[in-house]
């Protein structure tokens, strides 16, 4: 096969079919003892999904292997393994069990697999086993690997930068509605910040509201984002101000143009929760953890799962039976589509739980430090913008939101949630 087909990465996905109800299913990472089940997923009768990468490259002996944090087994026996029941971590649950897949078959495709394409690997297999248990040992019969099209992304990006085209960003954090957001956001990123200058990565930067407000701290600004509206916008207010940016450019999270090891700070302020495809936000983060300086810090932000629902009923969105829609289709799987031509509704999102969040931040390799939510509660305060003009309110509401900002029982009502992680 031509030399060019290795040393290259391919995206997997396994389509469990039909498992029993009430098991928890997830791929294993590592080995022996010391392994982890990542991808955890209790089952409901409906499939389940899980999308990993491998790395496509050639053994001592030329012959093709495959690497990645799930692969297990040795060459030419490659597999991956499901883990079940007890094995992913379950306690109530009489299964311990894993399912073998092996990774037979891709060799012959590779070459049908363009570079930097939509196209994925997936093998469909059966969850339940002849005991009507969940399926285990090696997968029999196994139907192979097939090339299919991953769904979304052009069409969404599409729909993304048509919503961006409206300059919503241009004062957004500025409105009643958001300047909880931003004034708590900054906040947090302060926290991280040091006396000498910094070289900061703002990759889905929007029309920079952190960007100048982080260079005008003597910090020095990359802005980036998909959103060539944005970028235009950005770039009107330095001339407007009479500054500028260490650079900013059009872009995406998922292939920066940046060189290795580069800054000491990235924020991720809306990628992740864009990017509806869970190996797309994963390879987000894994090209920040590769564009950051060793013990680099991420500040990564994702709307909570929760959003609509709680901004449905309070607005009385819900009225509208094309909300309640999307409000009941965002609980169910987290990807948030606007058919409508409202722009109250948003734009194409995934939201997130906390769960699915440090899931993705640990298998792109960075270090998790912590959860923050932004505005916790605060979402539900009214004419916020004339209350806090009282500094003595203000003050109380920052520190009554900052002691409950890690709560576990309560981060998922904040309906932004901050990621803070270091590339080790």
């Amino acid at each position: 096969m031509k030399q060019k087909l290795w040393d290259r990465e391919l995206t997997l996905k396994i389509v469990l079919e039909n498992p029993p109800a009430g098991v928890d299913f997830g791929l294993q990472k590592g080995r022996g003892s010391k392994y982890e089940t990542i991808q955890k997923q209790r089952s409901n009768n409906n499939n389940l999904e899980f999308e990993f990468p491998i790395t496509v490259k050639l053994d001592k002996d030329s012959l093709p292997d495959f690497l990645g944090i799930c692969v297990q087994g040795t060459p030419p026996d490659r597999f991956v393994y499901i883990d079940i029941g007890t094995y992913a971590g379950q306690e109530d649950t009489p299964w311990s069990r894993r399912l073998k897949i092996p990774l037979k078959g891709i060799t012959s495709m590779i070459e049908n697999v363009p570079a930097d394409s939509n196209m994925i690997l997936e093998t469909r297999v059966p969850g339940t086993g002849r005991d009507m248990g969940p399926n285990c040992g090696t997968v029999k019969p196994f139907n192979g690997w097939h090339l299919v099209q991953r769904r979304i992304l052009m069409m969404e990006r599409d729909k993304i930068q048509e919503y961006y085209n409206t300059e919503i960003e241009k004062t957004r954090l500025d409105l009643d509605n958001f300047k909880l957001e931003g004034l708590r956001t900054k906040e947090i990123i302060s926290r991280f910040l040091t006396p000498e200058s910094l070289s900061i990565a703002d990759i889905g930067g929007g029309a920079g509201f952190y960007s100048f407000w982080l260079q005008s701290l003597g910090h020095r600004v990359s802005l980036v984002d998909l959103s060539p509206k944005n970028v235009e916008l950005a770039n009107e207010y330095a001339k407007q101000h009479g500054t500028s940016l260490a650079s900013c450019e059009v872009g995406e999270a998922t292939a920066l143009t940046f060189a290795d090891n580069h800054f000491e700070m990235a924020l991720l302020m809306g990628p992740l929760y864009h990017l509806t495809d869970k190996q797309q936000r994963v390879k987000a983060l894994r090209e920040v953890r590769r564009v950051l300086k060793p013990g680099g810090t991420i500040i990564a932000a994702v709307i909570s799962r929760y959003a609509s629902f709680m901004d449905g009923l309070r607005r009385d969105l819900v009225n509208d039976d094309r909300f309640e829609k999307i409000l009941l289709d965002d609980l169910k799987t987290g990807v948030h589509l606007n058919a409508t031509d409202n722009l109250d509704y948003f734009t194409t999102a995934f939201f997130h739980t906390p769960r699915e969040i440090r899931s993705e931040v640990s298998e792109s390799g960075l270090k998790l430090e912590k959860l923050v939510a932004v505005e916790s509660a605060g979402w539900v305060i009214d004419n916020f913008t004339e209350k806090i003009k009282d500094q003595g309110y203000w003050a109380k509401i920052q520190k009554i939101i900052g002691s409950v900002e890690s709560n576990e029982d309560l981060i998922a009502i904040s309906p932004h949630i901050i990621a803070i992680a270091r590339k080790v």
